[in-house]
């Protein structure tokens, strides 16, 4: 499936306010697609496939081993990609839940010199 038709498919309609909301695995996977070409370019495209995998049952995790790897790679992030990426994360802030289920925005800030417009 492609990443389009993913994030499509990812899209749920709010039927009490009568708006699309993106859900945060949608937008995860929009980020991750913005920035797999840099991937790919790092020789590790198969990074892209392991991470969409880990977006679809661990969205926690997903958004700490995307952060990780860009960091890791000196990926460069689009604005859009890392403007999504501390949408979904500011959602899973630990204070809002346990440490162990949360992040930290350490994790998507460690990107944040890699942002380019």
């Amino acid at each position: 499936m492609s990443k389009t038709k993913k994030i499509q498919r990812d899209k749920r309609k709010d039927t009490a306010h009568g708006a699309s909301v993106i859900t945060d695995a949608a937008k995860l996977h929009e980020a991750l697609a913005l920035v797999s070409a840099a991937f790919a370019q790092a020789g590790v495209a198969w990074r892209v496939r392991d991470i969409a995998s880990l977006i679809d049952q661990e969205l926690v995790i997903a958004l700490q081993v995307l952060c990780n790897n860009l960091h890791e790679l000196e990926c460069p992030v689009p604005r859009r990609a890392y403007n999504l990426i501390e949408e979904v994360g500011r959602k899973y802030l630990v204070g809002e839940f346990p440490e162990w289920l949360g992040v930290k925005s350490a994790d998507w800030e460690i990107i944040k010199p890699q942002v380019t417009d």
